[in-house]
């Protein structure tokens, strides 16, 4: 994994650490269709974190 790579990974997790916590704010705040708008926003960001994780995931060998 080359110094970019890690960068990049470590950004989007941070990224969505933090609309995290905004999507709690909004809805403590009394903001639930902002919340709303974030959740729909922030699945680009989580399907990328998953399809990276799936990718480089080992499957145990099935034993014969």
């Amino acid at each position: 994994m080359g110094l970019i790579e890690s960068f990049a990974k470590g950004f989007l997790i941070y990224t969505c650490v933090v609309w995290i916590f905004v999507i709690v704010e909004f809805f403590v705040t009394g903001q639930p269709f902002l919340a709303i708008l974030m959740i729909i926003a922030f699945i680009v960001p989580a399907s990328m974190i998953l399809y990276g994780y799936l990718k480089t995931r080992r499957t145990p060998k099935a034993k014969s």
